[in-house]
């Protein structure tokens, strides 16, 4: 799917245009949070029209980055955060172009969306934490989902020194240590 594909999503559904409380992932984000370090920077890889940074926001984090290749959800995570230095948001297509550092990797309801996921994570720095989550679903714009933590390890395992890989509902959730991809 392109980015003109997302721009129309995100201006017509109406869970992408609730606040982050409101939101059907919110229980998702809320478990998501207990593995996101505090005294660390984030890069949010496909941040949607910030969500996620609301509620991290909400819950005392700082340096933030969120990077998404739709302008519209770009635009709507900027406005709510305009007057805010320590949340930032930029247009970017990081299967294109290079990701910025970061120390913690965000990728929620991000990699599945990628026809080759493995462009962006293999552009991730050794040593920083990547933070996902993945559906065991398909829908429309998904490239995959994924049936167990078998399968997770398999795609990833080779990527990622995993520290967690817990089920919540219909997805996965999994943390670990980026490891030497060169």
């Amino acid at each position: 799917m392109n980015s003109q594909y997302y721009d129309e999503v995100y201006k017509t559904t109406q869970k992408y245009q609730v606040s982050y409380e409101l939101s059907s992932y919110y229980p998702l984000w809320q478990l998501l949070t207990a593995y996101i370090p505090r005294d660390k920077n984030i890069v949010d890889l496909g941040c949607g029209p910030g969500q996620v940074a609301e509620l991290l926001y909400d819950l005392g984090y700082r340096n933030y980055l969120g990077l998404d290749f739709s302008e519209v959800a770009i635009d709507r995570a900027q406005n709510k955060f305009r007057d805010n230095k320590d949340f930032n948001f930029r247009h970017a297509d990081i299967t294109k172009s290079p990701i910025p550092f970061g120390q913690v990797y965000l990728a929620i309801e991000f990699l599945e969306h990628l026809k080759d996921d493995y462009t962006v994570i293999e552009q991730l720095p050794e040593g920083s934490i990547l933070i996902a989550s993945v559906p065991d679903f398909m829908c429309e714009g998904h490239y995959r989902c994924f049936e167990n933590k078998k399968d997770i390890i398999r795609k990833y395992g080779a990527f990622i020194g995993f520290n967690a890989l817990v089920k919540f509902d219909n997805y996965y959730i999994f943390t670990g240590v980026v490891k030497d991809n060169g």
